[in-house]
C-alpha cells in the first residue's frame, strides 16, 4: 500500500506537479474557471487555459497571455474547445484562439497570431521543435475546404 500512495502523490514528480498546480491556481485571481492545464514534455513549464467571463487566456510561466473571446464559441464537429500543445523540447507553445467578432480563429505560436481561418480542426501537432501542423477549414456557399497547414517555426 505504501508504494501505491507514493505513486499517487506523496513524493517525487507527483508532489512537484501538485505544488506547481497550486502555485498556478493562486496566481490566477478572479478567474471563473481553469479549463485545461498542460506540462511541457521536459516538466519545466506549465500552461493553463483560464476563462474569465467571456474571454479565455493562457497562463504560461505565470504570465497572463492576450485575452481571446469565449462567448459564442462555435465549434465544428471534431473540434475541441481548447487546443494547447508544447514542442518536444518545451520551448514553444501553440494554441488556437478566437477573435472578438467570432468570425475567425488563428493558431497562436509563442504569443504570435498566425493566419486567420474560419475554423481550426482538431489538435495542433508539433512534428519537431521546428515545425507544427494542423487542419483548418473555410466554408463557402458551395463547399467546405479543409487544409492541412504546415508551418516552420522561425
Amino acid at each position: 500500500m505504501a508504494d501505491q500512495n507514493d505513486r499517487l502523490g506523496s513524493s517525487g514528480v507527483f508532489k512537484a506537479i501538485a505544488d506547481s498546480a497550486r502555485k498556478f491556481k493562486r496566481a490566477v485571481t478572479g478567474a471563473d474557471e481553469h479549463r485545461y492545464a498542460l506540462y511541457a514534455p521536459d516538466g519545466r513549464r506549465l500552461a493553463l487555459v483560464v476563462r474569465e467571463g467571456e474571454v479565455y487566456y493562457v497562463m504560461l510561466d505565470r504570465q497572463k497571455g492576450k485575452p481571446y473571446y469565449a462567448a459564442n464559441t462555435v465549434r465544428w464537429p471534431g473540434t475541441s474547445e481548447v487546443s494547447l500543445s508544447f514542442s518536444p523540447d518545451g520551448k514553444h507553445v501553440a494554441y488556437w484562439a478566437q477573435g472578438a467578432n467570432y468570425t475567425w480563429k488563428s493558431v497562436v505560436l509563442d504569443g504570435q497570431e498566425g493566419k486567420l481561418w474560419q475554423q481550426i480542426l482538431g489538435r495542433i501537432v508539433f512534428d519537431s521543435n521546428e515545425q507544427i501542423h494542423y487542419l483548418a477549414a473555410e466554408a463557402f456557399a458551395d463547399a467546405v475546404y479543409i487544409y492541412l497547414v504546415e508551418e516552420r517555426i522561425p
